[in-house]
């Protein structure tokens, strides 16, 4: 469960997430529209009440309140903007999918696994050499494709005009690789339980799909850094601190 110092350094993500915006519109001269705060916000506001609330049912009840009172208010017209769909569609892609992930952290509370450790023999023997290895394949699968992804798209751009190669796709490589490098310690030094582990390797999978979502979809409307990786790393640092929790 977060305390409240925890759900309080969440919140002021918020406002770090603004300034963010505002610094990238001033810089790169990218748009700045309060929606994406607004979204941002309501994500913010899902994750904590994930951990906050100590009846499970009633924590995932506002969190999926929260997000269809945004979905609604975009699809209905009623947050003011030409470009709302379109940036609720971008939320829907990088932000949501993260959410599940989160939701699954919350049944990994300190003291579950130390007390199902207890009464189980399998699980004070470690993770199984068969799990072992197909997280293992999946993490070169997932290696190559963000090598692949990547590669495809700087061949592409040293191909325009200008020759400007897209600083959000190398910060996603560099995600998505940093996040396999921490996976793969974890699992060879079994320093996670066995769900931890299968859970920061589906994030690697996310932040590769993202990607290429990003490529395909929405890399004519100018996003910004922030808004590509944020959930990720919000995602990440939950996981890797339920994660020591446990240890």
């Amino acid at each position: 469960m977060l305390n409240s110092k925890k759900s309080f350094l969440l919140l002021l993500l918020i406002p770090f997430f603004a300034f963010s915006l505002y610094a990238s519109s001033l810089l790169f001269e990218t748009a700045l529209l309060w929606c994406d705060i607004i979204f941002f916000t309501a994500f913010i506001i899902s994750v904590i009440a994930l951990f906050a609330l100590n009846k499970k049912v009633l924590s995932f009840l506002v969190a999926v309140i929260v997000q269809a009172v945004i979905a609604v208010c975009a699809v209905a017209g009623l947050i003011k903007g030409d470009s709302v769909l379109q940036r609720y569609a971008v939320y829907a892609t990088m932000y949501l999918p993260v959410l599940p992930l989160i939701a699954a952290v919350v049944n990994i509370r300190p003291g579950v696994a130390a007390s199902a450790a207890k009464t189980s023999k399998k699980a004070t023997s470690g993770m199984s050499n068969t799990l072992a290895t197909v997280l293992f394949l999946l993490l070169q699968l997932n290696l190559i494709a963000t090598i692949v992804v990547t590669e495809v798209h700087i061949s592409k751009q040293l191909h325009t005009p200008n020759g400007k190669i897209d600083y959000i796709v190398l910060c996603f490589c560099a995600l998505i690789f940093i996040l396999t490098g921490i996976t793969a310690f974890k699992l060879k030094k079994r320093r996670m339980e066995k769900a931890a582990i299968v859970l920061l390797v589906i994030l690697c999978v996310v932040g590769l799909l993202e990607q290429i979502a990003y490529l395909s979809w929405f890399i004519t409307l100018n996003l910004t850094l922030s808004q590509v990786i944020f959930p990720l790393c919000t995602a990440t640092v939950i996981l890797l601190e339920n994660g020591s929790q446990e240890k």
